[in-house]
């Protein structure tokens, strides 16, 4: 689906907020450059650490806490997709498929 690029970091950290997330990627209009988050489960079922998955201009994999989450995505849309009025939103059905 596509979205405002504004709404991006909220709709990201909505869908993270679910019982039963597995992940969100958002793409550039082309879908050249990406940004995926996906949970890092730890083994009593708690998802409070994220795995932040950046292609485009860099790659990178960062991890950070939910408290970090806002912060880094507003710099990672900011450096991803810098001139972008709207983005595709992707959720992710399965931790195993890729992103793109």
């Amino acid at each position: 689906m596509m979205i405002p690029c504004g709404n991006a970091v909220a709709e990201v950290l909505r869908h993270a907020e679910r019982p039963g997330f597995t992940g969100v990627t958002l793409l550039s209009y082309k879908r050249d450059r990406w940004v995926c988050v996906r949970p890092i489960h730890a083994p009593s079922g708690d998802s409070s650490r994220f795995l932040v998955e950046e292609r485009g201009f860099t790659h990178q994999d960062k991890t950070c806490e939910r408290r970090e989450l806002r912060g880094l995505l507003k710099r990672l849309v900011r450096r991803e997709f810098p001139r972008s009025n709207k983005l595709h939103l992707r959720l992710d059905k399965s931790r195993i498929n890729p992103p793109v």
